[in-house]
């Protein structure tokens, strides 16, 4: 699992977010420790409607993960922000062929989160 987590944290753009080392060494520590519940989270979620037969999340799947948590606020936090998030976290993906344009895939979930919780921040 910890292979797993890692090669995950590497790929994503967390780093190039969270520019501060000790913030980001923080923050990868958090995630570590919750990091099977958002893979299992994927799993669940990226099975529900996978875009080319590819294991993704969809905007509006990720919508549908949204909509069963307490993430959404509409007042720090609204689902404007959702979808500007989504699609920077989705953007300038290349040499990736597991990686379908608009979809969402683990890494990126766990990056989605530490975006969408940098704006409630």
């Amino acid at each position: 699992m910890d292979k797993c987590f890692e090669n995950d944290f590497s790929i994503s753009k967390i780093d190039r977010i969270l520019k501060n080392e000790v913030e980001n060494a923080q923050v990868k520590e958090v995630l570590r420790k919750h990091y099977y519940h958002a893979k299992e989270t994927f799993r669940y979620y990226s099975g529900i409607a996978p875009m080319n037969k590819m294991l993704c999340m969809s905007a509006m799947i990720f919508n549908e993960f949204v909509n069963c948590t307490n993430l959404l606020d509409n007042q720090i936090l609204a689902s404007n922000d959702i979808a500007i998030e989504f699609k920077g976290t989705t953007a300038n993906v290349k040499d990736q062929k597991w990686n379908p344009p608009n979809g969402l895939i683990r890494h990126q979930l766990v990056e989605m989160l530490v975006r969408l919780a940098l704006r409630k921040k």
